[in-house]
């Protein structure tokens, strides 16, 4: 009968073992993603002055369908494959005025750890912005 009880302790404390190296490496794999640096998605503002004849803002208003509250100069994002919402203004300047046009794009992105990328955007007299992350 002694045997028997030796054999299931030694299953216990084997199963323990086992359970407390599984716990240790998911432990040690949480602590290298989240000692990962983010990267960075930095906004366009339009420019004050310069006499252009057009000029773009470009700014991220939601990732994953998650809209961002802050409206800094950019944020930032865990590395990985995301979508990023942006709003894109188009300012024409026409006679002594301005007109904008707003619209929204989403932009399908691969961010890397680290990386700083900076939103742009390609704009026509015709009030057309295309945003582009480089």
């Amino acid at each position: 009968m002694q045997k028997r009880t030796d054999t299931r302790n030694r299953t216990s404390v084997s199963l323990l073992a086992q359970a407390a190296c599984i716990a240790l490496a998911w432990a040690g794999e949480m602590a290298a993603l989240a000692a990962e640096p983010p990267a960075r998605i930095v906004n366009r503002a339009l420019a004050v002055g310069g006499g252009k004849e057009v000029d773009a803002a470009v700014k991220v208003v939601a990732v994953d369908s998650r809209p961002v509250v802050d409206q800094r100069s950019g944020i930032e994002v865990a590395p990985g494959e995301h979508i990023v919402e942006v709003m894109c203004t188009a300012r024409v300047f026409v006679g002594m005025g301005t007109v904008d046009f707003p619209s929204k794009s989403a932009l399908t992105v691969n961010l890397e750890s680290g990386h700083v990328y900076r939103l742009d955007a390609k704009v026509t007299v015709q009030g057309d912005c295309t945003p582009i992350l480089d």
